[in-house]
């Protein structure tokens, strides 16, 4: 067992030197919280060696124009600074790095180093069953899904999947502990991102639907898919009589924008990249497939845990709800596929004595969405990931020049 003093020092040295070297290394040690701060510190130099865009980018041109060289009050009392979003998480971010750095690779550091702090933080809430029980191949190719289902450049989003990551925490955290204080910090999550009150709704309806009976929920699940394949949108109706969404900008309340957001959509669906137009898709059904195997060997079933999948089903239904807009879709069914496998990797892990003998048949069905989930965002970040600044890099390399300014390198989510 090594000296956590000494596993410390040594990983100082080897993130000065190669910071590739000590994100594998930390990998290798993945239950060590040295390990996991070291994750996060490479997280940061990541984030400041790419070239970011969309939202982080206006983020940081917000951060330019509306805090640069101005006073805390006069910041604050600048009603121009909720232009990006009427949520508390981004303002604060920006306020707190105004008043340390207006460079933009500290600010993309930073802002993927906060992303891979909640993700930790959700990680951690694991640790239940990576420490306490001895891992097999299933239980391990489960939990390495978990980790790249929400694909690791939404930090670029800067604010909806690390709400995502705060609320599974805590939910997760609630249900290991069963202390209900946990509950109440769920309340904060549409502080991140105004939308993920969607996530404390989905939370107090399945709540409910634990007291109305399986049939209930069957019925809701199956209202759900009508409305999916029928592409309905339900925006025109929420602006009309839910005052609260009229909030939501221009993009949803504006009718002729609307209209040509749905042209969008329709045409990202119908000829988008089908490998990951479907990749939320083909993680569920494949997950699904694992759930038949638990259920034929009955390893499906715990008192505790059973709330994940509920959570789960609920997510899914509600996404298929919101079908009619295509962000809000694919964004609440990736949180239903996230609590669908941690589900799944606690079920693996607590039945694991009654699933012995069929350990390998399971993870053979394992394999090809863990290796899906990883490709896809490798694949789709090829030109940040194999740059040699960050593949031999360190902090003390002397960076590309044409990476000192930030700029829209042309990367798109390739639906």
């Amino acid at each position: 067992m090594y000296s956590k003093g000494k596993y410390f020092i040594f990983q100082c040295i080897v993130m000065l030197i190669s910071p590739i070297t000590s994100l594998f290394v930390s990998i290798r040690f993945y239950k060590s919280e040295i390990s996991q701060l070291f994750f996060i510190i490479f997280a940061f130099y990541f984030g400041s060696h790419i070239h970011y865009v969309s939202d982080l980018l206006h983020h940081h041109n917000d951060m330019m124009i509306l805090y640069a060289g101005r006073g805390i009050n006069e910041i604050l009392n600048d009603e121009r600074i909720f232009i990006m979003g009427k949520d508390i998480y981004h303002v604060f971010f920006k306020l707190i790095m105004s008043r340390i750095s207006y460079s933009p690779r500290i600010f993309g550091g930073a802002a993927c180093a906060v992303y891979a702090a909640f993700f930790i933080f959700f990680f951690r809430q694991l640790k239940v069953f990576y420490n306490n029980y001895k891992l097999t191949i299933l239980n391990a190719l489960l939990m390495l899904t978990i980790t790249f289902i929400i694909e690791y450049y939404w930090f670029l989003g800067l604010r909806f999947r690390t709400g995502v990551f705060y609320f599974a925490a805590f939910y997760l955290k609630y249900i290991n502990t069963n202390k209900k204080i946990y509950l109440l910090a769920l309340l904060v999550t549409p502080l991140f991102h105004f939308s993920l009150i969607t996530l404390v709704l989905i939370f107090l309806l399945d709540f409910v639907l634990r007291y109305t009976g399986v049939l209930s929920r069957i019925l809701l699940l199956v209202a759900s898919i009508i409305v999916h394949f029928q592409d309905i949108d339900f925006v025109p109706l929420m602006l009309k009589y839910v005052p609260i969404t009229r909030n939501l900008g221009e993009g949803i309340t504006d009718e002729r924008i609307r209209n040509n957001v749905r042209d969008t959509m329709a045409e990202v669906r119908a000829n988008g990249n089908f490998f990951y137009r479907h990749r939320n898709d083909i993680l569920f059904f494949a997950g699904l497939i694992i759930l038949y195997f638990l259920w034929k060997y009955k390893a499906f079933k715990d008192r505790r845990y059973v709330a994940l999948f509920t959570y789960a089903l609920t997510a899914y239904t509600i996404a298929n709800f919101g079908y009619g807009d295509l962000i809000f879709y694919d964004r609440f069914y990736q949180v239903a596929v996230l609590f669908f496998y941690t589900y799944l990797f606690a079920m693996s892990v607590i039945h694991a004595n009654q699933i012995h003998n069929k350990v390998y048949l399971i993870s053979i069905f394992v394999v090809p969405p863990l290796l899906y989930a990883a490709a896809t965002p490798i694949v789709e970040q090829r030109e940040y990931l194999f740059h040699l600044d960050l593949i031999f890099g360190n902090f003390f390399s002397v960076w590309d020049s044409t990476l000192e300014t930030v700029k829209d390198f042309g990367w798109r989510p390739i639906y």
